[in-house]
């Protein structure tokens, strides 16, 4: 009988999901778990975003693809690479990134729920998906919040950066979505 109860006691703290904050990414963009009324520039756009539910069981930040050039520069500085390869390296991820990338970490209670494509991130505009990326392979251990998590990025290459749009990161086991809108700030 115990051992029922604290199953359905685990099921049901899956099946809600929670999330903390992991601080191990770089970003000049960290997006924390339940924000409102935050900004950000994306691609010369200032964005104000918020996350629509209560629950996170995600973290995203955004990588400016500027950063992303900055630090190739000095890769290329400290390599002493060639000006061709450097010019290379930068056309090659202007072209994968465009304006920079979001990096979408998903957490989840058990490793199943956080491997293998369970998890999955995507970009939406115009109720149309801009880019879509699965959480693959086996999930992380966990650290300090005790949840396993697995993460992806999105390019930002083919979004408008002059309409609202959302990131989102969907559970296929637990249904669970945690979606963050993007609106463009008008000048009043």
């Amino acid at each position: 009988m115990l051992k029922l109860i604290v199953t359905t006691i685990l099921i049901a703290v899956t099946l809600s999901g929670c999330a903390t904050q992991n601080t191990a990414w770089k970003s000049n963009y960290v997006i924390p778990s339940i924000v409102k009324d935050a900004s950000m520039n994306i691609g010369g756009t200032t964005y104000t975003y918020e996350f629509a539910q209560e629950q996170v069981v995600s973290k995203i930040t955004f990588s400016p693809v500027e950063e992303e050039i900055a630090t190739i520069k000095a890769k290329a500085e400290n390599n002493l690479w060639p000006e061709e390869k450097l010019k290379s390296e930068i056309d090659q991820l202007v072209k994968t990134t465009g304006m920079g990338y979001f990096i979408v970490v998903g957490y989840a209670m058990t490793i199943g729920m956080a491997s293998d494509g369970v998890m999955c991130a995507m970009l939406v505009q115009d109720n149309a998906k801009v880019d879509e990326r699965c959480m693959e392979g086996i999930a992380n251990i966990p650290g300090s919040n005790d949840m396993w998590w697995n993460l992806t990025s999105l390019s930002t290459r083919k979004l408008d950066n002059t309409k609202p749009f959302e990131v989102r990161v969907v559970n296929a086991i637990s249904n669970q979505i945690t979606k963050m809108v993007f609106t463009p700030k008008t000048t009043a």
